[in-house]
């Protein structure tokens, strides 16, 4: 059987920016407030402050889209993903005991959700006396 690779979806970085956008929109009632009734200088500060970490994550998802990678292989699933820290995560067929799809309503919108895998980990018990 030859691999499956396969990506997310374009529309996940839609989805990603939608949420962080509406993070930000909430963040910004504070700020708002202090500007109209308080000193601008306290309000410039929120603002700023609250913006600088919504333009990291603009920039950061991209980054993170581009780095993820689900393949398929003749007898294991292989999740790569990271942009500073790389993980691979690799899971035999026979370890793996369910799939699930889960979509919130906004997910459902972009025609996209999240597949999470279950899988039987065989516990170790050590004695150390």
């Amino acid at each position: 059987m030859d691999d499956i690779v396969l990506t997310p979806e374009l529309e996940q970085k839609s989805y990603w920016r939608l949420i962080w956008t509406l993070i930000f929109v909430i963040l910004m009632i504070p700020g708002v407030i202090l500007l109209a009734f308080s000193e601008i200088i306290a309000g410039v500060i929120y603002i700023v402050s609250a913006l600088a970490p919504l333009l990291f994550v603009l920039y950061w998802i991209p980054l993170y889209y581009s780095s993820m990678k689900f393949s398929i292989t003749g007898e294991h699933v292989v999740v790569e993903k990271g942009v500073w820290w790389k993980k691979e995560s690799t899971i035999s067929f026979e370890m793996i005991t369910n799939v699930d799809k889960t979509q919130d309503p906004i997910e459902r919108y972009y025609k996209i959700g999240v597949v999470s895998r279950n899988y039987f980990v065989k516990k170790l018990h050590l004695n150390l006396w």
